[in-house]
C-alpha cells in the first residue's frame, strides 16, 4: 500500500509522519479519522516483513 506524507505544527516545531492509505483521498479520511481519536499504542522497534509471524494476542496483524 503508498505511504503518504503527513506534516503538522506542534508548538513552534514541525514534524511529519507516513501514513499508509490506497490513495490522496483515503490519506486525508485517515487523517481526520487520527484527529479523531488516535491513540499511542506502542514503540516500534522493527520494521520488516511480516508474512507468517504471529502479533501480539494473536489478532493476525503486525
Amino acid at each position: 500500500m503508498p505511504m503518504f506524507l503527513v506534516d503538522y505544527q506542534q508548538g513552534e516545531r514541525c514534524f511529519s509522519l507516513q501514513l499508509e492509505a490506497e490513495d490522496w483521498e483515503d490519506a486525508e479520511d485517515k487523517l481526520m479519522a487520527l484527529q479523531g481519536g488516535a491513540e499511542v499504542v506502542g514503540r516500534l522497534v522493527m520494521e520488516g516483513d511480516c508474512e507468517g509471524a504471529a502479533s501480539i494476542g494473536g489478532g493476525g496483524r503486525c
